[in-house]
């Protein structure tokens, strides 16, 4: 199978697939900056984009570095196949080699040009298949599409379908929709792999103080992340399409939910830390007391021996 061709005047349907990149993959020689409609990306907020790495290969694919400086880089690879429902099948069964696991997919397609309005018909086979790209059944319906300006769609978690009204094959904004999707499993992928460290440190045995060294530094991390990194609105505010777009997103995959669930796991993990902390002085302190209490008994008995033993004396 051959990767990343582009969709030609014959071709119907486009297959798109996120993966996330294996550590040790080797990048092609023959890379360059992503550009759309030949135009840097600029629809991410400024700080974002420079610490993200936008390349694409000579086929199309995508290779893309999310969060370069944070400590926590999220690598992906984004294949475009052009193909038609059927032979969408097997390109879903296969994974490259240089990747580690598919995130997810989407599906494109176009309605005819030159109407005026959307022939429902038409639209009920581009949704009927779109849907069976990339959820093997033909389960959404029309009804349940979002309308936007330039497109017809919908967002799960098991995929996404973009059926495009611009004529002259334009895919601009369906590429722009992509850098979306794969923004947002890089988030969730760092939330995801923050909040497993988390738990692995609670559930280790270890020292204490080992323990809580371990959870006051994924404290840190999660916190410098999210200060640095983390946006609820990554898009430039003046970009409407593409913010309502990211919205829908967010809204579909949980990104928010997922980073607000980190925070309170965080805090819990932060304060079972600092109860342990304090029930541990607590217990050094009792036992201090205790031994200054029992050293107090056993001088006040030496003296009390002493004294009767010279009260003895003056008798004799």
């Amino acid at each position: 199978m051959s990767d990343g061709q582009r969709l030609d005047a014959a071709g119907k349907y486009r297959l798109v697939q996120v993966f996330v990149l294996k550590e040790d993959a080797t990048r092609p020689a023959d890379m360059t900056r992503l550009h759309i409609d030949e135009r840097e990306i600029k629809l991410f907020r400024s700080v974002l984009r420079q610490q993200m790495e936008l390349s694409e290969d000579s086929r199309g694919n995508w290779w893309l570095s999310f969060f370069r400086d944070s400590g926590r880089p999220q690598h992906l690879f984004v294949r475009f196949i052009d193909t038609d429902v059927a032979g969408a099948a097997a390109w879903s069964r296969d994974k490259p080699a240089h990747c580690a696991s598919r995130l997810t997919q989407v599906a494109y397609a176009q309605l005819a040009g030159n109407r005026s309005e959307t022939d429902p018909d038409e639209l009920q086979v581009l949704c009927s298949d779109t849907s069976q790209m990339v959820r093997q059944s033909r389960s959404v319906k029309p009804s349940q599409l979002y309308e936007a300006s330039t497109h017809y769609g919908h967002v799960s978690g098991r995929g996404a379908q973009f059926i495009s009204k611009l004529t002259g094959h334009n895919d601009s904004q369906f590429r722009r929709h992509i850098l979306l999707y794969a923004l947002a499993y890089a988030y969730l992928l760092t939330f995801e792999a923050l909040g497993n460290d988390v738990s692995q440190a609670l559930l280790r045995k270890s020292a204490q103080g080992v323990q809580a060294l371990a959870l006051r530094r994924l404290y840190r991390e999660a916190s410098f992340f999210d200060a640095m990194s983390f946006f609820r609105q990554p898009v430039m505010r003046s970009n409407a399409p593409t913010c309502a777009a990211w919205n829908r997103i967010d809204g579909a995959l949980g990104v928010t939910d997922s980073r607000t669930e980190l925070l309170k796991q965080l805090e819990s993990a932060h304060y079972i830390c600092d109860l342990e902390a304090r029930r541990a002085i607590e217990s050094r302190e009792t036992r201090r007391t205790l031994w200054l209490t029992v050293l107090g008994l056993v001088l006040a008995l030496a003296s009390g021996l002493g004294a009767v033993n010279t009260i003895r004396e003056w008798l004799s």
